[in-house]
């Protein structure tokens, strides 16, 4: 997905399609195109674009996230919206943030120290991909460092990332197995008992495995071109990302992620290839099961 700043907006007397006031608050909204947090809903509002409904979110207190449908409906969404980010074709999103948040991350190596958090790493520029924990999927946070003592405090929580845009993601053991580079993100690890022990050597039962085939083409443009991937560790990415339904290993060791269209086609043949599909729930009217 690709942010882009929201627009600002002046209200004038009469002016029907103006938004409502500023309010005192320091907030900055960011626009996310063909995308929808989902749920959370705290009003739906009649609205013209998505820049208009950016400035409902920005005069409502209680708004953090908010969706413009194609339909000229816009919803402002609470704090919780944020776990629930999904692509959505028929509509654009964001989120605001309020007040004092931190929305900087670590840039050089003389910024990843973590003094008040102890038994806690940092690295910018990095990100472990997918394994969030299901209640912890992209939430405001203050800073990287209130992110990193929200991952230290949870017992489920090895691994976290905080975003530029605020947001931070809790991530289980299995996560230390899909670090990469990310230049809008600052990561970390959290040891807990087990670390040591975890290692991915088997695809989830979930998913199916065919040597020397691909499903072509509908890649996941975010979750494309992975290295150094295994095929346990490819389809495990896969089934814990909600929105791949199939997976291919190049002969090269590069993981591609794909959605559920991919399964429109019979795979082609692809010597040396490593292919399969992963079963989520509803996938049955898919063919998949």
């Amino acid at each position: 997905v690709a942010p882009v700043s929201s627009a600002g907006f002046c209200d004038k007397t009469g002016d029907a399609t103006a938004a409502p006031q500023q309010t005192t608050e320091s907030v900055s909204c960011t626009i996310i195109q063909n995308f929808d947090y989902a749920g959370f809903d705290l009003e739906e509002v009649s609205s013209p674009n998505v820049n208009y409904c950016s400035g409902l979110c920005e005069s409502n207190p209680d708004c953090y996230y908010f969706t413009q449908t194609k339909w000229s409906m816009c919803y402002l969404k609470g704090m919780g919206a944020g776990a629930n980010g999904v692509e959505a074709t028929w509509a654009d999103t964001g989120f605001c943030v309020r007040g004092d948040m931190e929305t900087a991350i670590p840039t050089t190596a003389a910024d990843t120290t973590l003094g008040n958090i102890p038994g806690c790493t940092l690295e910018a520029n990095t990100d472990y991909t997918g394994m969030d924990l299901s209640y912890a999927q992209g939430f405001l946070s203050n800073s990287v460092t209130d992110c990193a003592q929200m991952c230290k405090d949870d017992n489920n929580c090895h691994y976290y990332a905080f975003t530029i845009y605020g947001l931070c993601y809790l991530k289980t053991a299995a996560a230390g197995s899909f670090k990469t580079t990310a230049t809008w993100a600052s990561a970390g690890h959290c040891p807990k008992n087990g670390d040591a022990e975890f290692d991915i050597t088997a695809v989830p039962p979930e998913c199916t495995e065919l040597e020397d085939l691909d499903y072509y083409g509908s890649d996941i443009p975010e979750h494309s071109a992975i290295p150094d991937m295994t095929v346990p560790k490819c389809a495990t990415l896969c089934y814990n990302i909600p929105e791949c339904h199939f997976y291919t290993l190049t002969k090269w060791n590069d993981c591609y992620l794909k959605t559920k269209f991919a399964g429109d086609m019979e795979p082609i043949a692809a010597e040396g290839f490593t292919t399969g599909s992963c079963l989520k729930l509803g996938d049955i009217d898919l063919g998949l099961n």
